[in-house]
């Protein structure tokens, strides 16, 4: 070609067909060499010497949110400028979100149209970043991307896991198998240990802790490992009939001369029908064990002390919240009494759990709750940026079978603010009123019965991001939907109890 005739096909093909060369530049390097270009797969090249605003990848420097820092949320989060187009992808444990918005270059950086509104993306040409500041949930929002000449897009992994919101794993729904009570623990921004109540042999109902470990993929579905029966009935004593409902959080606790990273509290009993329950500890220094129980007796022990009456539920359905990172810790767990139901909060130094010292005790208060709603099989998580404590709770059962599991999990917090003694020191002698946030329910999920469910927090029982709750709780089938005749007794439904993830967004 004559130079004006390659300057012109120059002209012709990054004037009016940006998209088109970023396709080459991004699949054929050979070609974009042919141009000078440094190009290679999944980059942009730019020279030195271009001016205004490098077209290619951005990656997330820093993302605030309601003056809260939110960048661990993401696994990765880019933009990609292609001279026409701002496109935007992010992936959370929630899933992958990609948008792509129509955009023009000016003096300061992009004008980005997004529906009727227009957003400006300010350019350091110094730093070589784009800040946009808006909003989010209707909260203030400044994200800071910086240019990344050499990035490469994550890759779809070959085989897709599952959506959070999806059944994250389980066995054949043809087979007698449950997965239920549930803590969630997320590490990093790509990994989630689940512990969680199963059976070990198809119809046969005797409860164990089982684990699994999650893996969040580029494409923002979940792969999860194998399960795992990580805790088991005693051969004797109060927890040889069940062993359920753990709650584990990270610490450094020392029993029998060892010093172990991981607590667990949990259920246990010696009835088959769910009465005189009661909560034991257990330690590890990996997620998935080996487990150690600690003693031969429950930590909140229901038989002989002053609340037993022989044929009642008892103590249970435990919740564990750090207050130092180390050894003390705020114990909730579930009273069902003669008298009433309720949730009751103890504070404990677990550090030497040989001399375990129970530091205080009280009932936790239902101001705020409506009439009729009582807190039981509740799970707590609390947000330091705060000082906010939430409460994930049942609502009421229902009267259509099966009546013994509720529709709604419903989401409340009390502000305690940051200036207490400790975190939630007000549980022990303060007033407080609950408010109610949100529900799981079937509205949400597109299931008739959500029950049975935790809060996703770090390793310390508290929220990762104060801008989102997510929640992992169980759905069940109703017993008329059953489609096996043969199955008798709780089967029906109890068959079907699987795991979903769930986010409330905007938390104010």
């Amino acid at each position: 070609l004559s130079a004006v005739a390659f300057s012109l096909l120059r002209c012709l093909l990054f004037g009016f067909f940006p998209s088109v060369v970023m396709l080459y530049l991004l699949y054929f390097p050979l070609f974009a060499a042919c141009d000078g270009g440094s190009g290679g797969s999944g980059t942009t090249p730019t020279t030195p010497e271009e001016e205004g605003v490098p077209q290619g990848y951005y990656t997330l420097l820093s993302h605030t949110l309601g003056g809260q820092d939110v960048s661990g949320r993401y696994l990765y989060s880019y933009l990609q400028y292609d001279g026409e187009t701002v496109r935007q992808v992010g992936v959370t444990l929630a899933g992958k979100t990609e948008t792509s918005y129509p955009c023009t270059e000016t003096e300061t950086g992009l004008s980005v149209s997004i529906g009727v509104r227009t957003a400006a993306y300010a350019f350091d040409e110094a730093a070589k970043t784009l800040t946009v500041t808006g909003t989010q949930n209707r909260m203030p929002s400044t994200e800071i991307f910086a240019y990344n000449a050499q990035y490469t897009a994550p890759a779809a992994p070959a085989e897709s896991g599952v959506a959070f919101t999806d059944e994250l794993f389980g066995e054949s729904l043809d087979e007698n198998f449950y997965n239920y009570c549930p803590t969630v623990m997320t590490e990093g921004s790509d990994t989630m240990h689940i512990w969680y109540c199963s059976n070990q042999v198809s119809g046969n109902v005797t409860d164990y802790v089982a684990y699994r470990k999650g893996t969040l993929q580029a494409d923002g579905t979940w792969t999860f490992t194998e399960k795992e029966l990580v805790l088991s009935p005693s051969a004797s004593g109060w927890d040889s009939r069940h062993t359920c409902d753990p709650s584990v959080i990270k610490g450094s606790f020392a029993y029998g001369g060892t010093e172990y990273g991981y607590l667990m509290a949990y259920l246990g009993c010696s009835s088959s029908d769910n009465t005189d329950n009661e909560v034991g500890l257990a330690v590890a220094n990996a997620p998935e064990g080996p487990w150690i129980k600690v003693g031969d007796e429950p930590v909140a022990k229901y038989i002989g002390s002053g609340e037993y009456v022989s044929g009642y539920w008892g103590y249970g359905q435990p919740s564990l919240v750090s207050v130092d990172g180390e050894g003390r810790v705020l114990l909730f767990y579930t009273k069902g009494l003669q008298s009433s139901t309720s949730v009751y909060v103890e504070y404990w130094d677990f550090s030497d759990l040989d001399d375990m010292q129970r530091l205080g005790g009280a009932s936790v208060s239902q101001n705020g709750l409506a009439n009729g709603y009582i807190f039981n099989n509740a799970d707590f998580a609390y947000d330091a940026a705060r000082g906010r404590l939430y409460c994930l709770a049942e609502a009421p059962c229902v009267s259509s079978d099966p009546s013994f599991i509720t529709p709604a999990q419903i989401l409340y917090y009390v502000d305690f603010g940051t200036d207490e003694e400790y975190p939630c020191a007000t549980l022990f002698g303060g007033t407080y009123v609950w408010t109610k946030y949100g529900e799981v329910n079937e509205a949400a999920t597109g299931y008739a019965r959500n029950h049975n469910g935790a809060i996703v927090t770090d390793a310390y029982g508290r929220i990762t991001d104060s801008m989102t709750v997510p929640v992992v709780y169980t759905v069940s089938i109703l017993a008329s939907q059953n489609t096996d005749d043969g199955r008798v007794g709780s089967w029906p439904t109890l068959h079907s109890y699987r795991l979903h993830g769930y986010v409330f967004e905007g938390v104010l």
